[in-house]
């Protein structure tokens, strides 16, 4: 064996037992986050990311009701025939939906879910200013 060698074996060796010594070395305690505080972010912050999380939340079930609802139309509106079935009837040769159809998908189930993050949002407002209403009458 040359020097070399015995030398990038040795510092292999070393670097391994070394980076071993400094994980074990670390201290077992994560260091803890601090609460958010009360007024940390403004309400209209507050208020945008929930819209979001809802909106994000209810597109899978929206994009699922809406290629329910547009396969009844189709179904319909093509008198009854067999390959224009609705999904869970659907047969192998069913009639594949078009880029213009699934662009239409697409969007009735994004507008759908802002309705639904939109309608979460008013209901909130709307039982907000009721409870303030209730405490101001508490507090005559």
């Amino acid at each position: 064996m040359s020097l070399h060698r015995e030398f990038r074996i040795f510092l292999i060796i070393f670097l391994i037992f070394f980076s071993a010594g400094v994980c074990f070395g670390q201290t077992a305690k994560a260091p803890v986050p601090a609460p958010y505080e009360k007024n940390e972010f403004p309400d209209w912050m507050q208020d945008l990311r929930r819209g979001e999380i809802i909106l994000i939340g209810s597109f899978p079930l929206s994009m699922f009701l809406s290629y329910e609802f547009y396969d009844i139309y189709r179904y319909f509106s093509n008198n009854l025939q067999s390959a224009y079935r609705p999904w869970p009837f659907r047969t192998y040769d069913a009639v594949p939906y078009n880029g213009a159809e699934n662009i239409g998908i697409i969007v009735s189930a994004v507008s759908l879910s802002i309705a639904v993050a939109v309608a979460d949002y008013l209901i909130g407002k709307l039982t907000e200013n009721k409870n303030s209403g209730e405490q101001d009458d508490d507090k005559e």
